[in-house]
């Protein structure tokens, strides 16, 4: 690796430094061999830093501020314009103006070098100086004479360990300096850092660490730009290392908002789901530069992701519709306002996130989310709570969307599940009306739990609806009118016909009826009953028959008879 440093004063003087081995003690670039830069040589200075006298140290290496002394002699027919001069040199860590360099026509010249900004190691000094012609008509013109000087440097050294350059960062950020001494120098002392103003030796540090590992926080919240940070490193001496930069991006991303006008979805892509969003480079990044595109920083990627998948995506100079095609001249986008219709019809039943991303040409991503809800379908029944046996029970339904919206000609099936079965079975089935209604009918012979189930869409079951059945119950007597002691014969009959289910006759007696007899009932549903009434009236009796798990109680009409 080559480095150098290189300047001309007003006298023609050019000091070339390169970080590379050792040439000649002597070299001459003029026509004759008379000519030359001689006695190029580093001698003790006083350091400017530390006040120090400076020495080599026991590697024979210099650190800190060194004087350099030349002695120049021209060609024959030649000779040197005396001036005095600024010597500035131009490393690889900047520039500075260090000390006058004099030279005469015969003399010695010097100039001070500040080793800091030079690279560690073995380094050449080339001072090299103009001279002019003694007859300016003889047709000669100005040439060069030069000589070298080898040169040790050793300083205290500084290294970024994080973060990485061009790093995105926003808020606190710390940065984090591996601070080394030099070979045979003291201690490491302290590291500075420099912010916003960099290093010179005029500039007060930002900050200054004491303690490894050495660090530096500084928080980005106000504006996006690119900070420069600089660490000097300084040893028990006062020696400091050359400043080392790093430069990151800070950024919090593009901003993004997002909303949307369906946050409740029907199941089946009935209803897409509608998002729109707003997105910009955030402030600081907006401003305008020579570019034909206009813009330091632009969107370059706008992407719409449903549950972490991405189903749009659009891109800086799209030549189609999207909220970054191409504008005329090409100018690049730095603020977009979209929206999208998304299809649904894959969405499952539930919550749903839909997030939009947008990535600047910084890299940095910002991102805003909905969330959207896919609602199942409903269907709902109404039935008369009872039947009697024989009669034909209707239920009626309503199916409609999650969102409320009914849905027309679907197909649903009545099923029904009889007492003291588990499974259900379909008895019925229709297809609703353009409002979503459907009445089904079924005739029951027992005891039975209804409901409606949907074919399509998300398949919804109505709530079950129990429907008790009454058995008709008939009581017939062999007489009306009697006279006391004469036993009257009672027939009834039950249309459930559950043998062994109890059948009770009873009497009406005092505001309350009573039970005077029960016997089971037979397979034909058939009983018979006498009763013999000891005193006079009117009496009125029934048939009762006892609620069982297949059907429910009922009772006959009343039977009146007179006893005289």
């Amino acid at each position: 690796m080559r480095s150098s440093l290189r300047a001309t004063t007003a006298l023609g003087v050019v000091l070339l430094f390169s970080a590379s081995a050792a040439g000649p003690a002597l070299a001459d670039d003029g026509p004759s061999s008379a000519g030359a830069v001689g006695d190029v040589s580093v001698v003790e200075q006083t350091d400017s830093v530390t006040g120090a006298q400076e020495t080599q140290d026991a590697s024979g290496a210099y650190r800190g501020d060194v004087l350099v002394r030349f002695t120049p002699v021209a060609d024959t027919g030649f000779h040197f314009e005396a001036d005095t001069g600024k010597a500035t040199y131009s490393t690889r860590a900047g520039s500075d103006d260090y000390s006058s360099v004099t030279v005469s026509s015969v003399g010695t010249g010097y100039f001070r070098l500040d080793t800091r900004k030079l690279p560690d190691g073995q380094n050449t000094l080339d001072v090299t100086v103009t001279e002019t012609p003694d007859d300016t008509g003889s047709g000669a013109t100005a040439q060069t004479v030069s000589g070298t000087v080898g040169l040790t440097v050793t300083n205290p050294s500084a290294v970024f360990t994080s973060p990485q350059a061009h790093t995105l960062v926003w808020g606190a950020t710390t940065y984090t300096v591996d601070a080394q001494p030099a070979t045979d120098g003291s201690a490491i002392d302290h590291v500075d850092f420099y912010e916003t103003a960099l290093f010179t030796k005029s500039n007060k540090p930002r900050a200054t660490d004491d303690t490894a590992p050495y660090t530096y926080t500084s928080t980005y919240s106000a504006m996006a730009y690119h900070p420069v940070v600089q660490a000097v490193t300084v040893d028990k001496d006062g020696y400091r290392s050359a400043p080392v930069s790093l430069q990151l991006t800070a950024t919090p991303g593009p901003t993004v908002t997002a909303t949307t006008s369906a946050p409740r979805l029907a199941y089946g892509g009935a209803d897409s789901m509608d998002i729109a969003w707003t997105a910009a480079v955030p402030y600081g990044w907006n401003r305008t530069v020579s570019d034909p595109k206009r813009y330091e920083v632009w969107l370059t990627k706008e992407e719409v992701a449903v549950d972490g998948m991405t189903v749009r995506s659009y891109a800086d100079g799209d030549t189609q519709f999207s909220p970054l095609q191409v504008q005329n001249g090409g100018v690049h986008h730095i603020d977009t306002s979209w929206g999208d219709g998304l299809d649904t019809s894959a969405w499952s039943v539930g919550t749903h996130t839909v997030t939009v991303t947008v990535t600047d040409s910084t890299g940095a991503v910002g991102t805003a989310s909905v969330k959207a809800v896919v609602t199942a379908d409903k269907l709902t029944a109404t039935a008369p709570g009872s039947v009697v046996l024989g009669k034909s029970v209707t239920v009626s339904g309503l199916l409609t969307a999650g969102t409320g919206n009914p849905l027309a000609y679907r197909t649903v099936s009545l099923q029904a599940r009889p007492a003291g079965s588990t499974a259900w079975k379909t008895v019925a089935t229709g297809t609703t009306n353009g409002n979503g209604t459907i009445a089904l009918t079924t005739k029951p012979a027992r005891n039975e739990t209804l409901r409606l189930v949907a074919a399509a869409g998300t398949k919804p079951v109505s709530t079950a609806l129990k429907v008790s059945v009454s058995p008709q119950v008939t009581l017939k007597a062999s007489a009306t009118t009697v006279r006391r002691g004469v036993t009257v014969k009672f027939g009834g009959a039950v249309a459930s016909k559950e043998t062994g289910a109890t059948v009770k006759l009873q009497v009406y007696r005092s505001g309350a009826w009573t039970t005077i007899a029960s016997k089971p009932q037979s397979s034909t549903g058939q009983v018979a009953f006498s009763v013999s009434e000891k005193t006079k009236g009117t009496f009125t009796y029934r048939l009762l028959t006892v609620a069982t798990t297949g059907f429910a109680a009922a009772h006959s009409p009343s039977v009146k008879i007179t006893v005289s």
